[in-house]
C-alpha cells in the first residue's frame, strides 16, 4: 500500500514533467520496454533491487539495457529513483503511468471477459455502446475464460457489469433466498 502511494507521487511527477515536454508516448513506449525486460529478467531484477550493488553500477546497466535511445526524462528519472533507493518501486511505474496517461488523454480501458471469442464486430459494438454511454473513450481487452458459462462480464476500472450466465444464476438465487426469507417472516 506504502509502495503503491509512492510510486503515484513519483508517476505523477513523470507525467507532469513528459506532458511539458510533450514526449508522454515515448515515455510511455519506453517504459514499456524497461517493464518488459525487468519483468524477463531474473538477473537485472537481482542487480535493480540488491542493496549491496552500488546505485553507479545500477545506473551503469540501465544505459547498457537499452541500446536504443530511450527518452532523456525517463533516464534521469530511473536514475532519481535509484538515487532515492525506490528501485523496488520499478515494477509499478509502468502499469501506473499507463493509468496517468490514458486519464491524461481521457482514454478508459475495460476488460471484456467471455466463454468464447468474440468478433470484432461484437467488440467494435461493446465498445461504442461503452463510449455512447461514459462519454469517453474506450480501450477493449478481450479474454477468454471457460468458467463463464455465456455472456461477458465487463470490468472498468472497479466497476463490473456481469451479463454472463453465471452472474444472471447468482443474481437469480439471491433473489429467489430474499424471497424465501420474506415468506418466512410472513408466515
Amino acid at each position: 500500500m506504502i509502495e503503491r502511494k509512492v510510486t503515484l507521487r513519483y508517476v505523477r511527477g513523470l507525467i507532469e514533467a513528459a506532458k511539458a515536454k510533450n514526449c508522454v508516448d515515448e515515455v510511455l513506449n519506453a517504459l514499456k520496454s524497461a517493464d518488459g525486460i525487468i519483468k524477463e529478467n531474473k538477473a537485472v531484477t537481482e542487480i535493480f533491487y540488491n542493496p549491496t550493488i552500488s546505485r553507479d553500477r545500477k545506473k551503469k546497466l540501465l544505459r547498457e539495457l537499452f541500446p536504443e535511445k530511450i527518452p532523456d526524462l525517463l533516464e534521469r528519472f530511473i536514475c532519481y529513483i535509484i538515487h532515492k533507493k525506490r528501485e523496488r518501486i520499478l515494477e509499478l511505474i509502468y502499469k501506473e503511468y499507463v493509468v496517468a496517461s490514458d486519464k491524461l488523454r481521457g482514454i478508459i480501458r475495460a476488460k471484456v471477459i467471455s466463454a468464447s471469442g468474440l468478433t470484432t464486430e461484437q467488440i467494435e459494438s461493446m465498445k461504442a455502446e461503452l463510449e455512447k454511454r461514459l462519454k469517453k473513450k474506450i480501450e477493449v481487452e478481450h479474454e477468454l475464460d471457460r468458467t463463464v458459462l455465456g455472456g461477458v462480464k465487463i470490468f472498468i476500472g472497479t466497476n463490473v457489469i456481469d451479463g454472463s450466465v453465471t452472474g444472471r444464476l447468482d443474481r437469480l438465487q439471491k433473489h429467489l433466498l430474499a424471497e424465501m426469507g420474506q415468506l418466512k417472516t410472513a408466515a
